[in-house]
């Protein structure tokens, strides 16, 4: 136990290696088809959401208008009572 932890201690952290050209560093043609699919399939969803909740608002719109076409109309069937 004592010669592990003496082992990690003389052991130097990172080991010095070649240093990379920052210019020639980049992720590629992979990189940007995999970046451009995620941006792609987020404005799809962001394009489909914001279709779905426009349609929601129409059917609640519709829905209230029928709604009051149907309380009109039932008041307008009602027979009056005379006052007596």
């Amino acid at each position: 136990m004592i010669t592990a932890a003496w082992i990690w201690a003389v052991t130097p952290s990172p080991t010095p290696g070649r240093e990379l050209d920052p210019v020639s560093v980049s992720p590629g043609l992979i990189g940007f088809l995999a970046t451009f699919a995620i941006v792609l399939v987020t404005v799809l969803l962001m394009l489909d959401m914001v279709r779905r909740l426009r349609r929601l608002s129409f059917r609640e719109d519709r829905a209230r208008q029928q709604q009051e076409q149907d309380e009109a109309s039932e008041q307008d069937l009602q027979p009056e009572r005379p006052s007596d």
